[in-house]
């Protein structure tokens, strides 16, 4: 059930939609504008997509979260569509045998493990990063699975029968994670883990970064500008029932990852081709190291309020200018 504050946010985001389409049509010389009809039923379907992404990504937030005593830091990616986002991945990998029609498939960033109170080792870079892909139910099975112990992903390692399997291609199967089991149905909503072995990652920029460069603030166009503004209005949308246990989303909390090697300069950077992560909490229990040489940072100290979505999508195109 979406609550009434993010019911009135789909009905903006899908005008600032349409307002987007409208633009991008009058600059190519197309003249046919979206009926009233069309419009209810792209809001309808906002509302759904809305609705189910946001039950999947919490659940799957108090899994990763039930199961991550070391305190392990993850990013997730952000995106207009998580659907279509897993259809690419089930089909670039289709060894894994994924199902893209009833599953998400996030990616998540994890980094280093630092333990509170451990000396700072130089070497380590706290933005070096392993890519991973959560598998999680865009609905809860009325037949679910249970996991044999030998899947847990204990402390978000590797399960034990994972560990045993010969070498995958490029992306192995880690282990399944649930909530806690005295929540119902709480160890049959599985999630699994996949690992990317074939690369490394390391963080680039943060969106902030890239925004006040100068290059960059005088060669967006408006079209860009909303297409910006769009990626963090469905941010706030998906992310609703997480925001509250996790860090508020500001621009400064929205990373860039690039291969291990490929850092690109801030001023070529450019935020509307690369995909963000949101670096804000999310997996975590409520303290957490964040990053190798910052201290022990509670999440849970944050008013409620300043979680809530903002529902004047203008006043984040004037923020970002």
């Amino acid at each position: 059930m979406l609550t009434k504050r993010s019911s009135k946010a789909i009905t903006e985001l899908t005008k600032l939609i349409d307002a987007l389409d409208h633009r991008t049509r009058e600059k190519a010389g197309l003249g046919v504008v979206l009926s009233s009809s069309a419009e209810k039923s792209r809001e309808d379907l906002l509302r759904d997509t809305v609705a189910k992404t946001q039950s999947a990504l919490d659940r799957l937030h108090r899994s990763l979260k039930h199961m991550n005593r070391k305190g392990f830091r993850s990013a997730l990616q952000l995106t207009d569509d998580y659907e279509t986002l897993g259809r690419l991945f089930t089909q670039q990998h289709y060894y894994l045998c994924l199902d893209e029609t009833s599953f998400f498939y996030f990616n998540l960033q994890r980094h280093p493990l630092q333990a509170p109170g451990a000396p700072i080792m130089e070497h380590l870079n706290p933005w070096a990063s392993s890519l991973f892909v959560a598998e999680s139910s865009m609905a809860i099975s009325k037949f679910p699975r249970r996991l044999d112990q030998d899947d847990h992903a204990v402390d978000l390692e590797q399960s034990k029968k994972a560990s045993n399997k010969p070498a995958a291609k490029i992306f192995e199967r880690w282990g399944g994670v649930f909530r806690p089991a005295t929540n119902e149905q709480g160890d049959m909503d599985v999630h699994w883990l996949f690992r990317d072995l074939a690369h490394r990652w390391t963080s680039q920029v943060t969106l902030a970064e890239a925004l006040r460069s100068g290059m960059l603030a005088t060669t967006m166009t408006i079209s860009q500008r909303i297409r910006l503004a769009l990626m963090m209005g469905h941010a706030y949308l998906y992310l609703a029932r997480v925001k509250a246990m996790c860090r508020p989303i500001t621009l400064e909390r929205l990373r860039y990852y690039a291969l291990d090697g490929e850092d690109k300069d801030v001023e070529q950077f450019d935020p509307l081709v690369s995909v963000p992560y949101i670096d804000f909490g999310y997996g975590q229990a409520q303290d957490v190291v964040i990053g190798a040489a910052q201290q022990l940072t509670s999440l849970n100290t944050h008013h409620r309020s300043r979680h809530c979505a903002p529902t004047n999508w203008t006043v984040l195109i004037t923020r970002i200018r």
